[in-house]
């Protein structure tokens, strides 16, 4: 169900995207129920404006071999994050692996091989959102350690 805009994304934001009021959106599942998607266009708010202008960056770079990417769109003043908030192409798919397991990890694979080149930033670190925290788990630079069902899941060992 298709719902006016409005209130959905903030002023300055519809602004900075050139955005209008009355445009069709629909709140999408996932990406914390906060991302709206406008024609061909999802936008989310952000934790972390320089992991997201990071992460913009390395993704606009990235040279797809047999996997997709939700192509990061700049706002009207060129940013990729402005104010607050970023937007990325909309890519029709199915979710969830479900019986694809194999075309799941190939995928990966390609993914990852695509990344190498890339520098791992050093605010990595530093971030304190929850989702920052669980990133710099997933790239800590030194394997993980799995623990007790009854301690922490997983934490760098470093």
């Amino acid at each position: 169900m298709a719902l006016r805009m409005g209130n959905m994304i903030p002023a300055d934001v519809q602004a900075a995207w050139g955005l209008s009021a009355d445009a069709p959106a629909s709140l999408l599942r996932g990406g914390g129920n906060q991302s709206v998607q406008v024609g061909s266009v999802v936008f989310k708010p952000v934790d972390d404006r320089v992991e997201a202008t990071w992460c913009r960056e390395s993704l606009s770079r990235l040279v797809p071999d047999r996997f997709r990417i939700a192509e990061p769109v700049r706002g009207l003043r060129g940013r990729w994050v402005d104010p607050g908030w970023v937007a990325s192409r909309c890519i029709a798919g199915v979710a969830g692996p479900a019986g694809h397991w194999d075309e799941l990890l190939e995928t990966s694979a390609r993914f990852h091989r695509a990344l190498a080149t890339v520098e791992r930033p050093s605010f990595l670190g530093q971030r304190s959102h929850p989702r920052g925290r669980s990133r710099s788990c997933r790239m800590a630079p030194s394997p993980l350690g799995l623990v007790a069902d009854d301690a922490t899941p997983c934490k760098a060992t470093q």
